[in-house]
């Protein structure tokens, strides 16, 4: 006999057989699930650290049902540095979803205004998958990125 606790008090509330049990098994799909929801939570913490990982998580593994959660952090948002963070994380959720072209056209030029490598993930991913002018403007913004990032190595060669 295995004895069964609340998940949520954590008190006794009864006892089964082994054979009764079925072990739930974690595999990617439910560590992405328990990690957005995590990151859903966290937009609202106190802590601004926590508001910034949360951002950074949602912008490296962008998804549509992001955009709800994102906008309301975004509005409460009072850290300047976070709430762009925020928009870009938002940004990289919108390539994803089936939002209209001008809302992909401003996502890719905030993305692409970033200016960093992490940029160039979505931006490329959204090259890749789409046509007519967001396909243009990623393009245009991943060619900028690449050029800044050169320059940026070369500089640092002479260096």
């Amino acid at each position: 006999s295995v004895a069964l606790l609340d998940p949520l008090s954590g008190e006794k509330s009864g006892d089964a057989a082994k054979s009764e049990i079925t072990k739930i098994k974690v595999n990617n799909t439910l560590r992405r699930a328990i990690r957005d929801a995590l990151g859903t939570l966290t937009l609202g913490a106190k802590d601004p650290a926590a508001r910034i990982a949360a951002a950074d998580t949602m912008f490296k593994t962008p998804d549509a049902t992001n955009i709800e959660p994102l906008d309301a952090a975004i509005a409460s948002e009072t850290v300047a540095s976070v709430k762009a963070l925020l928009e870009q994380a938002r940004a990289a959720s919108v390539l994803v979803s089936d939002r209209p072209e001008a809302d992909k056209l401003a996502a890719v030029a905030l993305i692409g205004g970033r200016g960093d490598r992490n940029a160039l993930s979505p931006l490329t991913a959204i090259e890749a998958n789409s046509e007519g002018a967001v396909k243009d403007a990623a393009t245009a913004a991943i060619a900028n990125i690449n050029s800044t990032l050169a320059l940026w190595d070369a500089g640092q060669n002479i260096w």
